[in-house]
């Protein structure tokens, strides 16, 4: 799933929240701080789901691609066994 690109006003850098794809939407609500959610005013009009490109960019490069990445190895390899193995202590 593709990073959003991010819009700019009077310098300010954000995404608005319903650009989102649904399934980054949840996981990156689940994980924002509802105090990073700001109203910016694009030509008269309120626009009161944003939040700032940065948090969002930090999100997608360190949680989200994460989490996609052992999502992705967990389809490649679902039928791995994992291998008990005994060690006797001083041998």
């Amino acid at each position: 799933m593709k990073k959003l690109k991010s819009s700019i006003y009077k310098g300010i850098e954000y995404i608005r929240l319903k650009h989102l794809p649904e399934q980054q939407l949840n996981q990156f609500l689940s994980w924002l701080d509802t105090e990073s959610i700001i109203t910016i005013q694009v030509d008269g009009v309120l626009q009161n789901d944003c939040v700032q490109y940065g948090d969002y960019s930090f999100w997608y490069d360190s949680v989200f691609r994460a989490t996609a990445n052992v999502q992705q190895i967990q389809k490649v390899r679902p039928n791995d066994k994992s291998f008990k193995l005994a060690f006797n202590k001083g041998q």
